[in-house]
Order: structure tokens, then C-alpha cells, then sequence
């Protein structure tokens, strides 16, 4: 490791002008340009992520597939089928959806900004995997490719960066989360910080590459525990939950049809720590990465190959017969275009032609065994969640329908019968961003539909992602008469020209239709106006308090988010304050 914290903070400080630069061709797929010009250290994982054509699918529009039961570990049954819409968000299950051996990453619009560049970071480093893998061999892997994507988001990744003024020069926030600091996250100069933050950086790599080698010569997993990181403990974890099928038949062919050694595949663990720290002083010093395919475009081409053969084989193990060989077949023309993406003599534009071919000829050989056999729906299967191929078809309407009849029941029962043409205009255009589900729906139908259904679907959406309550009004309670306020954290305010509340009432007793571009009653009659405002809050358990207030009230009320005088009969304040809606300017000593 040549990692010297001193090298690292002034090269990072020299990147900081040039971290809103994209790489050539843009950047990665499915990722915001602001998340990786967010830091000079997520910019340097973005640009190297790009030479390889790694990118992000996105966790709503993917399909992920039930796993085989064999291939369930018996401690863990939860992961047989693939989570379910709650609350309008779709999780994640650590140790299913995640695989070392997945070289694209997830974006789930539900989690920070700093995911970005740790998943791309994950297919930089990559994965070691052999046929005679003991678990321990799996364990230690695991807990090798997690290291540097872990010391960029506690180390790297808040050097040069802003942060609130509450956090500055804090570092990460672990658990907690602030969306001050998400909002302002940006490159700034700040030479000291950085340098210490990158030598404890240092010295956790020390330490974490020091355990795994005395894990090695013992035998024994030895943990190195930095705060609440125990990346041994992650990486048996990992074993535990991946090891039916890291080592089943359908993994051995995926390696021998897929993988490519010094392409993402380490076949030893020396291997794996050569390229973790490779890529660490790619991050840190600017030094030389090699890329893990000859162009961006082969790059693409062999990820995009990759997951779908591997959705493939997931099939494949649960099937016999002909439908097996059918599978088998369909792998191997996969397995053919995937071969040309290690070949830096075949033209990148040669490469991406023949991989969409070969795609599209899976897609329609599913199909076809699909209409005979009993096997997952290809909508689902090709649902891949990302497009890198450019062939269509990558998201998952079924799954963004099933996302909004949660989010948002009352709204998608009045866009009846035109729910499916809408959902399919809506999945075409969306894009990802650190929003939930409902909220960029409202956002998107509020444009052409009646603006009834406009103004349910930004309640439904509020009452459905309401933030929790503002822990500092919680703990050091509101304001006193007089004192200049602002809106305390997670408070939601909606004004609306009609009455919503009843309006979502009469939506679920069917006593209100959509007539073309009109909301009319049983008898025809259009939804009677009534200007109003709510407000909406979560108590400290979690419940949600709906507060109906006078107009007025409303508008002064959205006038509040830089803090300010707020002019109420005595009854409105001491309403607001006691639901927790209301938070001082500053707190009294």
C-alpha cells in the first residue's frame, strides 16, 4: 500500500476545482452527477467507475427473483422471497440483494447520497471466489471487498466536504442522518481536517489488513472493530448467507461462462487485497487503476451479460428437462457475446452490437419457453432495473403499480381505467433520485391530470412518507409565545383548492369518478372547491397528527422554513406547539 495520508489530502485538495468534471461519455449509468461531484473522492470513484462501465440498476424498477430453496440458508428464511412493498418503500435485505459478485450496484431512492460511490466502488474492487472455496475462504473475501468501499464513506468521502454547520468538521454520521448536510454536500478546501480523516483512514486499513493476515495464519476469524464497523463479522455473515449458492452448480457456470480474472474476478485472496489497494491509491493519489474491461463499452456489454445470466441460471437450477437445456442454451449464446468483452482487438462498437443481439435472442427464447413452461414471467426476469445495452424493457411497471397501490390507494383508484397507460408513461420518464415512490408520482401526474387528483395524490404521498418527528423539538421542546420560529423537521403543509380530506373519503366509499378530465360525484356533480390547509406531523411514537388550519395560517406557515414571526390567535399556537409543528429559531440557555 503506498496510501500516505499526507499525499492523499493535497492531491483530493487539487481535485476540488475539477470534481463537477465528467468523465468522458458522462457519468456512470443511474447515477447522479451531483452525488459523485459531491466529494473529490466520489468524483475519482465516478471517473474510474466510467472507464470500466460500471453503473447502478435501481432497486424499484429491478424484479428481484425468489431465490432457490436450496440456496436459503435455514437461519435465515426470510430471504427465500424478495421483500414487499410497506409504507410505500420497497426494501432492501442485506445478504439478498447484494452480492460481491454483482459488479453493478443498487440506487434505492430511500437511502443517502453517499451509496453512490460506495456501490461503484464494490465493482472496482470486485470479488475472489475458487471452485474448492472453504468458508473461511468466502468470509475473508467478503470482508476484504468491503474495506475500501468502507474507507471511502468513513474516511475518503468527507475529505474536502461540506457538511452543515452542526456537522462541519465532524466527519460521517454513521447511523445518524441529516438532511441539512445532504442538501449542501459539496467540495470545499479544508487541508487539516482532511489530513487527519485520511490518516485514520490509513490506520484502519493497517489494522483491518492486519487481522485478516493473522485470520489467515490462525485459521481463526480475528476482528478489528473501529467503532460499530466489524467487517470480519460482516464478512462471516456473508459466507453464512451465500455460501449454497457460491458454491452450486449454477455459480460454477456462471464463472466459467462470465467472470474474467483481473475483470472483476480475483481467484485468491492475495489477488483481491493487490486490487482493493489498487483501487484505494486510485481514489486517494490519483494513481494508476487499471480498468476492468478495454472500453466503457465492453465494460457495459459484460455487466449487462452478466446479471441477466445470471437471472438465467437462478431459473435454470429450479427447472429440468427441456426447459433446462432450453436455459442452457440461452446461457450459452449469452456466454459467447460476453466472451468478446475481455478482447481488446474486437471493436467496443462491435462489442455492444453483438451483446444487444445476444440479448434480445434470450429475451425471445424466454418468451417462447415461457408460453410452454411453467417458469417466472419474462417482464420479470428481464426487469434488470437498468438499460445498458439500450435495449428496453429494464423496468418493472408491475412493480412500480404494486409500489403506488401502497403509497397511494385512493389515487390510483381514481385514475382508473387509464392506470396502466399512465404507469407506463410515468416509469418511462422516471428518474432516479433521493425521493420516495408516492412523492415523485403526485410530483408527475399533479402536470395533466385534473387537479383533484393532483391534490390526493400529494396527500396520500404526505401521509404516506411523512418523516418522523423532529428530534430536537422532542427533546428540547418548542417555542415560547414571541419567539421567532421555523418548521420543525418532517412537517408537511399542503394547501389545496378543494377539500382533501373528504375528497380521499368519498375516493374509498366510491362516491367520487373520474369522468374523462373531470372528478364528479355519483350524480355528476364536480367536487364542491373549498380553499384549505392541512398540516401534517409525526408524534414522538409515530403517529400521524393531521391538522386542518385556516388558510392564512397555511400560507405563513410555508413562509416558515428560514425561521420568522407567525401571527395566530392564541388556540392555533398552542395547537401547533403541543403537535410539535413549530420549532425556535434557537433554544435558551
Amino acid at each position: 500500500m503506498s496510501f500516505d495520508p499526507v499525499q492523499a489530502a493535497e492531491h483530493l485538495a487539487d481535485r476540488v476545482p475539477y470534481a463537477t468534471d465528467a468523465p468522458k461519455g458522462g457519468w456512470p449509468a443511474t447515477c447522479p452527477a451531483r452525488e459523485l461531484a459531491r466529494s473529490p473522492a466520489a468524483a475519482a470513484v465516478g471517473h474510474l467507475a466510467a472507464r470500466s462501465g460500471l453503473g447502478l440498476f435501481h432497486t424499484e424498477w429491478r424484479r428481484l427473483l425468489a431465490l432457490p430453496e436450496d440456496w436459503v440458508p435455514a437461519h435465515d428464511p426470510s430471504l427465500a422471497e424478495p421483500p414487499s412493498w410497506g409504507g410505500g418503500v420497497l426494501p432492501e435485505r442485506k445478504y439478498q440483494a447484494f452480492r460481491h459478485d454483482q459488479a453493478l450496484g443498487g440506487y434505492h431512492p430511500g437511502m443517502r447520497a453517499k451509496w453512490t460511490a460506495h456501490e461503484l466502488c464494490h465493482g472496482l474492487v470486485g470479488f475472489a471466489w475458487r471452485p474448492d472455496a472453504s468458508p473461511l475462504f468466502l468470509a475473508t473475501a467478503g470482508r476484504i471487498a468491503e474495506l475500501v468501499p468502507v474507507v471511502l464513506w468513513y474516511f475518503l468521502d468527507e475529505a474536502h466536504l461540506r457538511r452543515c454547520p452542526r456537522h462541519s468538521h465532524g466527519g460521517a454520521l454513521y447511523r445518524s442522518h441529516c438532511p441539512a448536510c445532504e442538501a449542501i454536500a459539496a467540495p470545499r478546501l479544508d487541508e487539516l481536517f482532511a489530513e487527519q480523516l485520511l490518516e485514520e483512514g490509513r490506520l484502519f486499513v493497517e489494522r483491518e489488513l492486519a487481522g485478516v493476515r493473522e485470520t489467515l495464519r490462525t485459521g481463526v476469524p480475528v476482528p478489528h472493530v473501529h467503532g460499530g464497523l466489524d467487517l470480519c463479522s460482516d464478512g462471516v455473515a456473508y459466507a453464512a448467507a451465500h455460501g449454497p449458492r457460491l458454491h452450486s452448480e449454477a455459480f460454477h457456470r456462471y464463472i466459467e461462462g462470465f467472470a474474467v480474472e483481473g475483470g472483476g474476478l480475483s481467484t485468491s485472496l492475495e489477488a483481491l487485497t493487490a486490487r482493493a489497494l489498487e483501487v484505494l491509491d486510485g481514489i486517494a493519489q490519483g494513481d494508476e487503476v487499471v480498468p476492468l474491461a478495454p472500453t466503457r463499452a465492453h465494460g457495459e456489454a459484460r455487466w449487462a451479460l452478466q446479471d441477466l445470466a445470471w437471472r438465467l441460471l437462478t431459473v435454470w437450477h429450479d427447472t429440468d428437462g427441456d426447459a433446462a437445456d432450453t436455459l442452457s442454451d440461452l446461457v450459452d449464446g449469452l456466454a459467447e457475446a460476453c466472451a468478446l468483452t475481455a478482447r481488446d482487438e474486437v471493436d467496443a462498437t462491435q462489442v455492444r452490437t453483438r451483446a444487444a443481439e445476444a440479448f434480445q435472442a434470450a429475451r425471445a427464447g424466454y418468451e417462447a419457453l415461457f408460453e410452454d413452461y411453467a417458469v417466472p414471467e419474462p417482464a420479470d426476469v428481464f426487469a434488470l432495473g437498468h438499460d445498458l445495452l439500450g435495449v428496453g424493457g429494464a423496468r418493472s411497471e408491475g412493480q412500480i403499480l404494486e409500489g403506488l397501490v401502497d403509497a397511494m390507494p385512493g389515487t390510483i383508484t381514481l385514475l382508473q381505467p387509464d392506470v396502466d397507460a399512465l404507469i407506463s408513461a410515468f416509469v418511462e420518464q422516471d428518474r432516479p433520485v433521493r425521493v420516495p415512490l408516492g412523492r415523485r408520482f403526485a410530483s408527475w401526474i399533479a402536470g395533466d391530470a385534473p387537479p383533484e387528483v393532483g391534490a390526493l395524490a400529494r396527500f396520500e404521498a404526505a401521509l404516506t412518507h411523512l418523516p418522523p418527528a423532529d428530534p430536537l423539538v422532542v427533546g428540547l421542546g418548542g417555542p415560547k409565545p414571541g419567539d421567532p420560529v421555523r418548521l420543525a423537521e418532517g412537517v408537511v403543509v399542503l394547501r389545496e383548492d378543494v377539500d382533501v380530506v373528504e375528497l380521499a373519503r368519498s375516493v374509498e366509499f366510491g362516491d367520487v369518478i373520474r369522468a374523462g378530465d373531470r372528478i364528479v360525484d355519483v350524480d355528476g356533480q364536480p367536487v364542491p372547491e373549498r380553499p384549505s390547509a392541512l398540516v401534517l406531523v409525526r408524534d414522538p411514537v409515530g403517529e400521524v397528527i393531521l391538522l386542518d388550519v385556516e388558510a392564512g395560517v397555511g400560507d405563513q406557515l410555508l413562509g416558515l422554513w428560514d425561521g420568522g414571526p407567525l401571527e395566530v390567535a392564541w388556540g392555533e399556537w398552542e395547537a401547533l406547539v403541543q403537535a410539535g409543528v413549530l420549532r425556535p429559531v434557537r433554544w435558551g440557555v
